[in-house]
């Protein structure tokens, strides 16, 4: 999936989809961040999500948080997958609440994964005040 956040006659339909995955995969990994997955020995808790998912859920934080979709003006991105209608300021940090604590309590093979995330997601906002700022240069210039 291609996603430019400013273009695209399909724009709404592959935004409302991409939020959908967000929110999916932040659901899955809500356990982790709460501190509720614990796998030590046989005491597995109902909430374990496997390995390979919470690793998939990591990934797609990550390309969506790189992407454009991370430009968009409803901040899906930052809020797991909850739309936004400010468009002022940054409404949440709801996803980066999740993943520091992922980052945190999750198990050693996927640490280094939670941290990319955030990583991802830091960086999404720092190029969203990037934007912000240039756009608000040009409405200085243009008055």
């Amino acid at each position: 999936l291609f996603y430019d956040a400013r273009t695209g006659s399909g724009r709404d339909r592959l935004r409302v989809l991409l939020a959908q995955s967000l929110k999916l995969a932040s659901d899955v990994l809500t356990p982790t961040s709460a501190g509720e997955l614990t796998s030590t020995g046989t005491n597995v808790t109902k909430t374990a999500i496997g390995v390979e998912i919470r690793d998939h859920c990591y990934g797609l934080i990550s390309t969506l948080a790189r992407s454009n979709f991370a430009l968009d003006e409803r901040q899906e991105i930052f809020d797991c997958g909850n739309s936004s209608s400010s468009t002022s300021a940054f409404t949440s940090i709801a996803t980066a609440t999740l993943l520091f604590g992922c980052s945190s309590n999750e198990t050693e093979i996927l640490r280094p994964r939670a941290t990319s995330a955030l990583d991802a997601l830091l960086g999404g906002y720092t190029r969203v005040i990037a934007l912000r700022a240039e756009q608000a240069k040009k409405d200085m210039l243009a008055e």
